[in-house]
């Protein structure tokens, strides 16, 4: 079985899971480094974070720009089989809701949490 252009789909299981193991080692650097604690920070009350000193704009851009990284290559590896993108695919409930299943079965405070809870759904 292979997609357009001779990818096979072993090599997409393979490259899935490399974008989900350098996912989860970027998340365990970022929240052990100093801009983890600044996230952490702006997490617990962002108006004394601004006190401190924390620049909240740039830490909060600098997470929007790593997630979306890790998102768009995960929905390229995911999509890239099919070789097209539908609507009702990529925005059904019943795709959403297993998302936050895995987070919430998991807990979303812990980063083995979500990992556990994708494997249980």
């Amino acid at each position: 079985m292979t997609a357009a252009r001779g990818i096979s789909i072993t090599w997409m299981y393979y490259a899935a899971l490399a974008i989900g193991v350098a996912s989860v080692l970027i998340t365990w650097l970022i929240i052990r480094s100093r801009i983890g604690l600044g996230l952490m920070a702006i997490r617990d009350d962002e108006d004394v974070s601004a006190c401190m000193g924390v620049n909240i704009f740039k830490y909060k851009l600098y997470c929007f720009i790593v997630a979306s990284f890790i998102t768009a290559t995960a929905a390229g590896i995911y999509y890239l089989y099919p070789l097209f993108i539908q609507p009702y695919g990529a925005f059904s409930a019943t795709w959403f809701l297993t998302l936050i299943t895995a987070a919430v079965i998991g807990g979303m405070g812990t980063l083995e949490g979500p990992i556990i809870g994708a494997l249980l759904v």
